[in-house]
Order: C-alpha cells, then sequence, then structure tokens
C-alpha cells in the first residue's frame, strides 16, 4: 500500500505543478495499479487519484473539473486497466518501462479519437480523423517520454530492496 500511496501522490504533484502537456506519471501510475491489483481495485483506485488531480487542477488553475474529456480519460484508463491487469507477477526493469510506454502509446491514441468524436473541433470524416491526429502530433513525445521515464521510476523503485521492509512487494533480484 505505501508503494501505492507513493505513486497516487506522485502522480498529484505532477498534475498540479506547471508542466508539459501529456507529461505525467498518470498512466505509469495506472499500469502498476493494474499490475498489482485486481481490475476493480485498481480501476477503482485509478479514477480516484485522477478525479482528485482535476479537482485539484479546478482550485488551484480554474480549470473545469469535470467534462466530456475527463469521461473519454477514465474509459481509456479503465481500458489500459484492462489490458494490463494482473498481467506479469514477475516484473524486469524492461518490461516496466515497454507496458508504460505501449500504455502511454494507447492512451495517446485512443484519447485522441474521443477527441475527434466528441469534440466537435473536427469534421467527423476521414480527412477530420487525419487532422486531429495531426494536431495532436506534438503532444505525443511528451506523452511517450513520459512513459520511458515513469515506467524507468517505477522499475528503479521496484526493485530497490529493503533488508526489513517490502516497500514495494517485489524483493531485488536482477536487473
Amino acid at each position: 500500500m505505501i508503494a501505492t500511496t507513493v505513486w497516487a501522490v506522485l502522480t498529484l504533484i505532477c498534475k498540479w505543478l506547471p508542466h508539459t502537456a501529456n507529461y505525467s506519471p498518470e498512466i505509469a501510475m495506472t499500469v502498476y495499479l493494474a499490475n498489482r491489483y485486481s481490475f476493480l481495485k485498481a480501476g477503482i483506485l485509478t479514477l480516484v487519484v485522477v478525479e482528485i488531480a482535476d479537482i485539484g487542477l479546478s482550485v488551484l488553475h480554474g480549470y473545469p473539473a469535470f467534462g466530456l474529456w475527463s469521461v473519454v480519460n477514465a474509459i481509456t484508463l479503465l481500458f489500459i486497466v484492462a489490458i494490463f491487469a494482473n498481467s506479469s507477477s514477475k516484473m524486469r526493469w524492461f518490461n516496466c518501462i515497454a507496458k508504460v510506454f505501449c500504455a502511454s502509446l494507447f492512451f495517446w491514441f485512443l484519447t485522441n479519437l474521443g477527441v475527434w468524436l466528441s469534440a466537435g473541433y473536427y469534421p467527423i470524416n476521414v480527412q477530420g480523423l487525419i487532422l486531429c491526429y495531426h494536431m495532436a502530433l506534438p503532444f505525443l513525445p511528451a506523452q511517450l517520454l513520459s512513459g520511458i521515464v515513469f515506467g524507468a521510476l517505477w522499475a528503479v523503485m521496484g526493485y530497490i530492496s529493503f533488508p526489513y521492509l517490502r516497500v514495494f512487494g517485489h524483493r531485488a533480484k536482477s536487473l
């Protein structure tokens, strides 16, 4: 539970501090929770942390706390939880980074599909879909970089071994 709290606090701090768009530990936290808990528990924890972050952004910066975008994000995060729920008991450093990187790419792809379908910014045709993804391309590098960085952080934190305390539920075997 300590590791879950660390990820939740890290996610909240990173979401509330000024940062590059789409650079957040939110996806890494989601994949971590999905890998660690059942679908139901991981889904609930993910949604609670993300909604607390959105409410905090509303209070701190005046952003809207809820909207159609938050529904699209929530559904996408639940898809990620479903994909990675109990996916592996053996977590190697490369697996952590690869899972979060793939989940980040999936998140970018699905949320932009949601923008195209629901926001009304683009025509609902092939040209509108292409334009939507084209306009979202500048956000992709930050999304993928955050996946690599926070996936690596998860890998490093997950393999730290404490002699009397199993902080992250894993014992260091080999990196």
